[in-house]
């Protein structure tokens, strides 16, 4: 019966309203000049560690997330409205193309979990996003959505190069301005929701 109850919750609907959503705050387009960079200092990208590792720290965050914040008596309104300041910051520097949080990658060191999987994909502004996603809709429909994410990040860090080559790096850098524009929507909405709900 409580299988039913969960299936009668499924929307693919609203799968594919997050995951578009969720596609946005991780932004994994934007990074692709990124991952170049990182395969030639380090030599390798393991792809399904990092998309592993993500998916792993998100489902656990998405799980427990709230838990945490009660335990340190933080509310999911104020912690909604700190996401969104997150998700400003992120959006910010996407369309002014500035750095505000450094990520460095070492030679030799694999960049697979540190700094690509974590902060890179799945930084402050994605496991904000599933916090609040968790308080405003059905569990398997974030799930849905973030399976589909993790796979799209999966193809998209094995074709990295590829993708550039075929879009070149100015339709990147208008995608990352654009996508940056949402973002810095999605933050206003986050805080207007964090302090006026």
């Amino acid at each position: 019966m409580k299988i039913t109850s969960i299936l009668n919750q499924l929307s693919t609907q609203e799968i594919a309203k997050l995951t578009i959503q969720l596609f946005v705050v991780i932004n994994v387009l934007s990074a692709i000049p990124f991952m170049i960079r990182a395969k030639k200092v380090s030599g390798k990208i393991n792809a399904l560690k990092c998309t592993g590792t993500g998916l792993t720290l998100s489902i656990l965050f998405l799980l427990v997330g709230k838990y945490l914040l009660a335990i340190n008596e933080v509310s999911i309104t104020i912690f909604r409205a700190a996401g969104g300041v997150v998700l400003l910051l992120l959006g910010i520097e996407m369309v002014f193309d500035i750095t505000i949080s450094k990520m460095t990658i070492e030679d030799g060191k694999d960049p697979s979990v540190v700094p690509l999987s974590f902060p890179m994909t799945i930084g402050a502004g994605t496991l904000t996003t599933l916090v609040s996603f968790r308080e405003m809709y059905a569990l398997i429909n974030v799930l849905g959505a973030l399976f589909l994410n993790t796979l799209l990040i999966y193809l998209i860090l094995s074709w990295a190069e590829k993708i550039e080559k075929i879009v070149g790096v100015l339709f990147l850098q208008v995608l990352q301005r654009i996508t940056g524009l949402l973002l810095i929507s999605f933050a206003i909405q986050a805080l207007k929701n964090g302090f006026f709900s």
